[in-house]
């Protein structure tokens, strides 16, 4: 964790490190995995603040209706409703399948970005071969780099339970878009956290020349290219339908 905590001043974290330094790749690769398990818990623990609001929600609604239900001396009438509890694995499994895709899929991407940018940066090899610099620095750089998801991941979860905490005290009635707006715009910032990480390691760890324009351009053949991927997946998905 210190790591990742000192990544967040990422010209300093890189100046304290040299390309001559012995780089293990087996450890490189359990510091990244422990960082992407960290980002999937935090997006479970996020999906569940979605099934707490609406279990909040839900279970606020039904509080003044109960006794519609149990009115005595009319004998048998419809089903009383329960309450959903908050530990109901069921109801939370549904909110997994229900509002998940999104959280997946954030955590997909974390998990693909270290090794796109690697494999795209392998294009410039003639720079690499100028700056005296190898596939085990590159890898060294993205993993490092790669850990900083944690942070827009951490600040969705806090910002999702905040708003099921303002909607439990009544001060909202529920975490509206123009709430969440800032939030978003909050979390797409420090997605850019890995690609700024990745280029102070490439001007104060690699020494490379033209570092930003190296991982802009990087970074541009990635979103192009998954861009593609996707656009033609969905072309062929939607020529067999019809």
């Amino acid at each position: 964790m210190r790591t990742a905590i000192g990544g967040l001043r990422p010209w300093k974290f890189w100046s304290s490190l040299r390309p001559d330094q012995t780089s293990r790749p087996k450890r490189l690769v359990a510091y990244w995995v422990m960082a992407m398990v960290i980002v999937l818990l935090l997006l479970v623990v996020g999906c569940a603040a979605i099934f707490a609001g609406d279990t909040a929600r839900y279970n606020s609604y039904l509080a003044p209706r109960r006794t519609y239900y149990v009115s005595p001396g009319l004998g048998a009438g419809p089903p009383v409703p329960s309450r959903v509890s908050y530990l109901n694995w069921r109801s939370f499994r549904r909110t997994l399948n229900r509002e998940g895709g999104p959280f997946w899929g954030c955590w997909a991407g974390c998990l693909a970005w270290p090794w796109l940018t690697a494999a795209i940066l392998m294009i410039f090899r003639v720079s690499m071969r100028r700056a005296k610099v190898n596939a085990e620095h590159v890898l060294r750089c993205v993993l490092y780099s790669g850990d900083a998801f944690i942070w827009p991941a951490l600040l969705l979860t806090a910002a999702l339970w905040t708003g099921v905490g303002l909607t439990g005290l009544g001060i909202i009635d529920r975490a509206t878009g123009s709430c969440l707006l800032p939030v978003g715009f909050g979390v797409a910032i420090l997605c850019l956290l890995p690609a700024v990480k990745l280029w102070a390691a490439y001007q104060r760890y690699l020494r490379f020349r033209h570092a930003l324009w190296t991982i802009i351009a990087s970074q541009v053949i990635l979103v192009l290219g998954v861009l593609a991927v996707i656009s033609n997946i969905s072309y062929y998905l939607f020529s067999r339908r019809i």
